[in-house]
């Protein structure tokens, strides 16, 4: 993956829950498929520039925002009208508030979010080093078995 993109998946999924939008909706908007959008969140792929720039232009977000900044709620608490402007790109009325309201934002729970971001990168971190010890379970056994072979040659 391009360093360029170092915080666009993070950034991704910050947003997207943030503002309650789900992976089909924000892949309808885009003219893509939902499983595109997965994989943009899970580093599988990347977005070509058209469906970056498409993308930030409905976030209401600078692409050097999206792409090297870890953003976090004070990165838009800095932008008070720009959740109103996002639901506005999303068709979202009323009913569908978000997870977090603007309101919870602004009043200074904005240290919830940060929190919430900070705890989906720790279970993340958490699978990778799961799978990195099973890898290596099966590394080890595999050398315990060619160093068996490799007494009995002799």
């Amino acid at each position: 993956m391009s360093e360029d993109l170092i915080y666009f998946s993070r950034n991704l999924i910050f947003i997207r829950k943030f503002v309650n939008v789900t992976q089909a909706g924000l892949a309808e908007k885009l003219g893509i498929k939902a499983n595109t959008i997965s994989n943009y969140e899970k580093e599988v792929t990347t977005p070509d520039f058209k469906i970056l720039v498409k993308l930030c232009k409905l976030f209401c977000l600078p692409t050097d925002m999206m792409l090297n900044t870890l953003l976090t709620s004070a990165d838009l608490e800095a932008k008070p009208e720009w959740l109103q402007n996002v639901r506005q790109n999303f068709n979202l009325n009323d009913i569908d508030t978000p997870v977090i309201s603007q309101e919870t934002v602004l009043s200074g729970n904005s240290e919830h979010l940060y929190n919430k971001q900070l705890l989906e990168l720790l279970e993340r971190k958490d699978e990778t080093i799961m799978e990195l010890n099973r890898r290596i379970g099966r590394l080890e056994y595999k050398i315990e078995l060619l160093q068996k072979e490799n007494k009995s040659d002799f």
